[in-house]
């Protein structure tokens, strides 16, 4: 239960965990925007829901791009091409 694909996709799950930044939050991102970003666009990239769409957005995202970051390499991963259809609809 610790990532969102967890209870569907238990080998990102088991490898998620291991590889990414566990720790940012978008509150982080809201600060990158203001501090960082007012003149430039802020583009987020690693976008596999339309939760996430949305909560990117609303923290200042300019950009959101739908990646798994190169996740075909992990058994059983989503990819982009099908999170794509949900992140669209979302926003």
């Amino acid at each position: 239960d610790k990532t969102y694909n967890s209870k569907k996709y238990k080998s990102w799950d088991q490898n998620c965990e291991l590889m990414f930044e566990q720790n940012l939050s978008w509150k982080d991102v809201e600060m990158i925007k203001q501090e960082f970003c007012q003149d430039i666009p802020l583009i987020i990239k690693g976008i596999m829901t339309g939760e996430d769409a949305i909560l990117a957005v609303d923290a200042g995202a300019d950009v959101i791009m739908v990646s798994n970051h190169g996740g075909r390499q992990l058994d059983g991963c989503l990819s982009a091409i099908d999170a794509l259809p949900e992140v669209v609809h979302a926003v």
